[in-house]
């Protein structure tokens, strides 16, 4: 439970950034092709990134969106 709003911030990343909303239904038809929503396999294939990138894309947008100021 203590880790929703990590899945909630990632969503809206992946929903609001351009390089990753671009190729979301990709990623969607990979995952019903595949039968699993994990998004390790297909990293690389459909978005040119790995953990580390997407992490620390993910906390860029954290911090853009949500840091105090």
């Amino acid at each position: 439970l203590t880790q929703y709003w990590q899945a909630g911030t990632l969503c809206q990343m992946l929903l609001n950034e351009p390089q990753y909303r671009s190729k979301l239904a990709m990623m969607f038809e990979r995952f019903e092709a595949a039968g699993s929503t994990d998004l390790g396999p297909h990293l690389a294939a459909v978005w040119q990134t790995d953990w580390e990138k997407l992490t620390a894309d993910w906390r860029a947008f954290c911090e853009k969106h949500y840091a105090k100021k």
